[in-house]
């Protein structure tokens, strides 16, 4: 550059044996393929300076997390290195990012897609760098079930109270179990015979009755009971072992037989 801060054109200069020239702005461009220390000479009106530059390779280190892939490039020493350029390309497309103060960029995978991934990284400072890595779409993880846990608190009863609140009744209950028995009293009136036990005192009752739509043939009654004696209306009963025996041969539709045991 002259005085002004013009660049100057025409200028030789020499790197690594080779000759250039500066362009209208005062440039000479090389490219560096390999990192190291180049030697560069200038020819300014007869007076040679002479320079050194290091020149210095980019590393790349990428890890994906889900759908994120992020990128870390550093120097040889380790040192994450700034305001990188990094390209990423996948089957889906490309996507771009720079580098932080910590030599740190983020790229999505919405945008580049899931499988064989290019990295490239480049930068004026250094020689840039690229690398390929396969990734994995991230596996679905299915939603969790919410278990809702009650926790009860118990109740103190104060046992100096006087006054207690009538339970509530459940009515739906109520209602399915007078259903339920309903209809097993309607099956057992029309297919089954009936059977009542009633003990009033030293007497013990017994009441059969045939169903409706069907008569009872070798019907047997026996109860472990201790009877003093012991008679029926219709069929026979004898006294075994502390054990009253009825036992009937027939009964008509609707027709009822009673037992009477003395204990």
């Amino acid at each position: 550059m002259d005085r002004e801060g013009n660049g100057v054109k025409e200028i030789p200069v020499e790197i690594e044996g080779r000759l250039f020239k500066t362009d209208p702005y005062g440039f000479v461009k090389y490219e560096a393929k390999e990192p190291g220390v180049y030697r560069i000479k200038l020819n300014l009106d007869g007076r040679i300076v002479e320079t050194f530059v290091e020149v210095k390779r980019l590393f790349i280190d990428c890890e994906q997390r889900n759908g994120t892939l992020i990128v870390h490039v550093r120097d040889a020493a380790g040192k994450g290195i700034p305001n990188v350029s990094i390209e990423a390309v996948g089957p889906g497309g490309k996507a771009y990012a720079v580098t932080d103060e910590n030599g740190r960029a983020e790229v999505s995978m919405n945008d580049i897609g899931f499988g064989l991934i290019t990295i490239k990284a480049e930068s004026s400072r250094y020689i840039g760098a690229e690398v390929s890595i396969s990734a994995e779409k991230p596996k679905e993880t299915p939603t969790p079930t919410v278990t809702s846990t009650s926790t009860v608190t118990p109740t103190q009863v104060n046992e100096t109270s006087t006054q207690s609140e009538e339970p509530k009744k459940d009515h739906s209950i109520i209602l399915i179990l007078s259903a339920v028995i309903f209809g097993v009293t309607s099956y057992a009136a029309f297919f089954m015979p009936i059977t009542l036990e009633e003990q009033l005192d030293k007497y013990y009752f017994v009441k059969v009755r045939a169903p409706k739509l069907r008569g009872i043939r070798n019907f047997r009654y026996e109860r472990a009971i201790n009877a003093v004696s012991a008679r029926a209306t219709k069929g026979e009963v004898r006294i075994e072992d502390n054990r009253v025996v009825w036992e009937i041969e027939k009964l008509e539709p609707e027709e009822e037989a009673f037992l009477q045991v003395l204990l």
